[in-house]
């Protein structure tokens, strides 16, 4: 039989000839502290435990008083840290987990909770994935978010933009880009591509700054490797080429980009803005001087090139 010492961090081997705790290769005595609780988030004990006196020979025996149930999986405080085990045994895991109490989700990196991640994380032993913030799960996330993913082939992996639906946090199924409405189709093209252009805003998922602006630019490279290239027409070059018509040109991809960080509130600058050269939006973050560029979905500090 199992139970577990907090002090040490070591699970502990019951004899059941003698009732007496044994700590493998951690000598003696373990001591549980006497704040633990049996069967809560503090202490995954498996048994209910009566702490004796120590006995003439200077030991102390931890003798059993009923078994209450087996090792829970889920999280565990030990030490001040929140571990995940499972059947009570530590498990370097990396993913989404749940206290034995369920409820909310938690996202540990080897094995420990790792509360200042924010980004997609799997529930491990599943195959959902959910939208994470501060390493918790944000299970009142609703909209759109865009992920990287990379697929192996022939000894290289292969990054692809992908958009999903978000219900309540999880990814649910890809998600078609935000298309224009019947109702503004006889309008002017730069009002139809602010018609798409809200519903890109309204939608998309992120908790600062950096996150939205990255969100919008890979927005703007999936609309525009959807879309025709070409740098002829009165349209590549504009919002409504990239949004609607389905042309682009990088002209095109920086100002459609810029449409959105204007809906956003978000001053910013259009780089090589009519010339025959690559082109791309400069704005700050968190003060400091950065790039995004729609046509290929990226943003970054400092200058472009």
């Amino acid at each position: 039989m199992l139970i577990y010492d907090d002090s040490t961090a070591a699970l502990l081997r019951v004899q059941s000839d003698t009732n007496t705790a044994v700590a493998p290769s951690q000598g003696w005595p373990p001591i549980l502290p006497s704040s633990a609780a049996v069967g809560t988030d503090t202490e995954p004990a498996a048994c209910l435990i009566d702490r004796a006196a120590p006995d003439p020979g200077g030991h102390v025996r931890k003798q059993i008083l009923q078994i209450a149930h087996a090792y829970k999986t889920g999280l565990y405080k030990v030490g001040g840290t929140l571990k995940y085990y499972e059947e009570g045994t530590f498990k370097s895991v990396t993913g989404l987990v749940k206290k034995p109490s369920g409820g909310k989700l938690y996202y540990v990196k080897d094995g420990v909770y790792a509360k200042k991640f924010t980004g997609v994380a799997q529930l491990i032993n599943t195959n959902k994935y959910y939208v994470v913030h501060k390493g918790k799960a944000d299970l009142k996330a609703n909209g759109l978010l865009c992920v990287k993913e990379y697929k192996y082939s022939n000894g290289w992996y292969t990054p692809k933009m992908v958009l999903y639906k978000v219900k309540k946090g999880k990814l649910t199924k890809k998600a078609a880009l935000p298309k224009l409405s019947k109702s503004v189709k006889g309008a002017d093209k730069n009002t139809q591509a602010k018609n798409v252009a809200r519903k890109i805003v309204k939608n998309i998922i992120g908790y600062n700054k950096e996150q939205k602006i990255d969100q919008v630019a890979k927005i703007v490279s999936l609309y525009s490797n959807k879309a025709r290239y070409t740098m002829k027409g009165k349209d590549y070059s504009t919002a409504y080429g990239v949004f609607v018509k389905g042309e682009y040109s990088c002209a095109g991809s920086t100002r459609a980009l810029g449409m959105l960080l204007d809906l956003m509130g978000y001053k910013w600058k259009h780089v090589n803005a009519n010339q025959y050269k690559h082109q791309w939006v400069e704005l700050k973050i968190n003060g400091k001087k950065a790039w995004a560029d729609g046509q290929i979905g990226e943003i970054g500090y400092g200058k472009r090139f």
